[in-house]
């Protein structure tokens, strides 16, 4: 798990033990302005409450992300299709060996007859999603105010 937030630039910032004798709430951030401490307030008998406050810096915005990915309403499926089609699966014999070579086919023949495009101007990462997007531009309304 550590290795997929370091692929984004998260943080895990809880180690406590709130249910018998477990960390079960994961509380991540992308900056190490984040501090969680326990609580006396339960929230129901077996789980104990945790306080999280999170330090943001105002000046710190996410740079507009870049990335390729395949446009598949332009791609060649016919010849798509054809590429795999004079692919000779009956010399295949060991399935493992099967699922490797299957994978390496199928990505060349994408590669191929798939084109890329660059998405721009995103500001926000891949991950935001529009309630998310909301949630922010509320919260920034009442720093405003």
């Amino acid at each position: 798990m550590s290795r997929d937030l370091n692929e984004y630039g998260l943080s895990q910032f809880n180690v406590h033990k709130t249910c018998n004798d477990h960390v079960l709430d994961l509380i991540c951030a992308l900056n190490t302005g984040c501090t969680v401490s326990l609580t006396d307030k339960a929230v129901n008998s077996t789980h104990t409450s945790l306080h999280c406050d999170l330090v943001f810096d105002r000046k710190c915005r996410v740079t507009r992300s870049e990335r390729t990915v395949f446009n598949y309403t332009k791609a060649d499926f016919n010849h798509l299709k054809s590429l795999l089609h004079c692919i000779p699966w009956s010399a295949l014999l060991d399935v493992n060996e099967c699922v490797n070579i299957f994978y390496d086919l199928v990505y060349a023949a994408i590669k191929q007859c798939v084109p890329k495009i660059k998405l721009r101007g995103r500001k926000l990462p891949p991950w935001y999603d529009p309630d998310l997007i909301s949630v922010l531009k509320e919260k920034e309304e009442m720093h405003i105010q």
